[in-house]
């Protein structure tokens, strides 16, 4: 805390140390910005040597600890978060934890009223993998602590061969028995992974495509819709991370014939009791993004919850989106800041 300091300062735990764009430092009003790395802090002496923005531009400067801190910084070392809450204070850190264990989220929103939006999920399990596939036919294999798509596998059970799929729609592998995919499966994967329930989402030009809701806290303390947008995949792929174009969500959603208006209200009250049952129960969170399908009745899927969202995607959309999207976590700091927990 900064004694005498005439204005609140909000930390912003990163990567790396390099000056904002004009734009994201206009987003702090009446408050100054403190920029730094785990290597900036200075534990001994409760000081941090980071890229301070005091309003005009932007300083190397040594200064105490912040009134709030945004961590910006992709799964931190738990140690150093934990001595760094501490000391600001548990109730004005945000975002602690934002490299989410999809298992660990999973456990969260299916114990809540939300868990019919939910994809059957179990943990991989090697004597579960066939009647799990039996029961969909159609099932995902993913990384817990995945991020980008990465190793996500596709399991198709046909009436005379099994198809192993990997990111796209081409088979990697393809066996005519139980026993050779049990063989082949049990040097792929192990605990660290979780198996889901794979639902055939409605498609737009003959390509899957999710629709995304960053989801963040304000000026007001609550959670809040900052920003939509609809990532439609490759043709040739199953997953959307790496994406053949970004829309705007009602822009998909008009062109798949379902009631756009009322579906997008349900995603939105979706996004924010996703996010609210996140915060009772995975941490104090400033921002998320949730993912949703939406399968072939209309009925919309929860797919995934990101804890750090990436927003440059707006810019493709919309630039006032992505402006809202940078400054709606910072109006949240500034609310903290001024707040007696």
């Amino acid at each position: 805390m900064n004694k005498g300091h005439h204005k609140p300062q909000i930390g912003m735990l990163v990567p790396a140390l390099s000056p904002f764009a004009a734009s994201e430092s206009r987003c702090v009003k009446n408050a100054d910005l403190l920029l730094f790395t785990p290597r900036d802090i200075h534990w001994n002496d409760e000081e941090i040597s980071g890229l301070y923005w005091n309003g005009r531009s932007w300083l190397r400067q040594k200064v105490g600890f912040p009134d709030v801190v945004y961590n910006r910084l992709y799964d931190a070392n738990k140690n150093m978060i934990t001595r760094l809450e501490a000391l600001v204070g548990k109730p004005k850190f945000f975002n602690h934890r934002n490299r989410l264990n999809k298992w660990n989220v999973h456990q969260a929103l299916v114990a809540s009223n939300i868990q019919s939006y939910l994809p059957e999920t179990i943990v991989y399990n090697h004597k579960k993998l066939l009647p799990f596939l039996t029961k969909h036919q159609q099932i995902i294999i993913k990384p817990r602590l995945g991020r980008l798509g990465v190793k996500i596998h596709r399991i198709d059970q046909r009436a005379k061969a099994l198809y192993i799929y990997h990111d796209n729609n081409y088979p990697v592998a393809s066996f005519t028995s139980d026993r050779q995919l049990l063989n082949y499966s049990r040097e792929k994967w192990h605990a660290q992974f979780i198996i889901q329930q794979y639902i055939p989402f409605m498609q737009l030009d003959e390509r899957i495509f999710d629709i995304r809701l960053i989801v963040q806290k304000g000026a007001a303390g609550k959670w809040v819709v900052t920003a939509d947008m609809s990532r439609l995949a490759l043709s040739y792929t199953f997953v959307t991370n790496i994406c053949h174009q970004v829309i705007r969500a009602k822009q998909a959603l008009d062109q798949i014939k379902v009631p756009t208006n009322k579906l997008l209200a349900k995603l939105e009250k979706l996004a924010i009791t996703t996010a609210q049952v996140m915060d009772a129960k995975l941490g104090h969170f400033g921002e998320l993004s949730v993912d949703f399908g939406v399968d072939s009745k209309g009925n919309p899927w929860i797919v995934e919850v990101n804890g750090k969202p990436d927003k440059s995607l707006l810019l493709e959309v919309d630039y006032q989106l992505y402006q809202a999207a940078l400054c709606t976590p910072l109006a949240y700091a500034q609310y903290l800041s001024n707040y007696n927990f």
